[in-house]
C-alpha cells in the first residue's frame, strides 16, 4: 500500500502538470508523471483525480475552480502581504517572509485570515515570519503568489 506521502507528491505532480500542460488522456498524463519519475497505475490515476475533482473541460483535464469569493479573499490577502513583505525565499516546505521591523506579527496574522490552502502554520518573531505549508508544491506556489502580488504592486 502507498504511503500518503507518496499520495501527496502523486497529487501535487498532477496539480502541476494540469496547470503546465494540455493533457487529453489519462495515458498521457501517466506518461508525463513517469517523466517526473513517478510511476502510477491508471486505476490509482483515477482515484487521484476524483479525490482531487479534476475534470476533462473541452477535451483537457482541468483543475477545479476555487468559488469566487475564494478567489477574491486570495487576491485581498496577498495584496496585503505584497504592502509588508521586502523579501521572500523559499526552501522545501517553509517559504520565509522578511518584513520591516514590527511587522511581522501582523504579516503571520494576515497569512491566517487568507485561509491558503497551502498554508498549515505560520510563526513570527519581529521581522520575520516563516510560513510552513504542507507539501514543497504548495510552498513553490504560496511563494509565487506573494512575489507576484509584490511585482504588481511596485508597478
Amino acid at each position: 500500500m502507498a504511503r500518503a506521502g507518496d499520495r501527496d507528491q502523486r497529487q501535487d505532480a498532477i496539480r502541476e502538470l494540469v496547470v503546465r500542460n494540455e493533457i487529453h488522456s489519462q495515458d498521457e498524463m501517466g506518461a508525463l508523471l513517469a517523466t517526473e519519475g513517478i510511476t502510477v497505475t491508471q486505476a490509482t490515476l483515477s482515484r487521484d483525480l476524483r479525490e482531487m475533482g479534476v475534470r476533462k473541460q473541452g477535451g483537457l483535464y482541468r483543475l477545479p475552480e476555487l468559488p469566487k469569493e475564494a478567489i477574491r479573499r486570495r487576491r485581498r490577502v496577498f495584496r496585503e502581504l505584497a504592502g509588508m513583505v521586502q523579501t521572500v525565499s523559499r526552501g522545501g516546505t517553509i517559504v520565509v517572509l522578511r518584513a520591516r521591523v514590527g511587522q511581522a506579527p501582523a504579516l503571520a496574522l494576515a497569512v491566517y485570515q487568507g485561509e491558503f490552502v497551502e498554508v498549515i502554520g505560520a510563526v513570527a518573531d519581529v521581522n520575520t515570519v516563516l510560513v510552513a505549508c504542507g507539501t514543497a508544491a504548495q510552498a513553490r506556489t504560496f511563494a509565487r503568489g506573494v512575489d507576484e502580488a509584490i511585482v504588481l504592486r511596485g508597478l
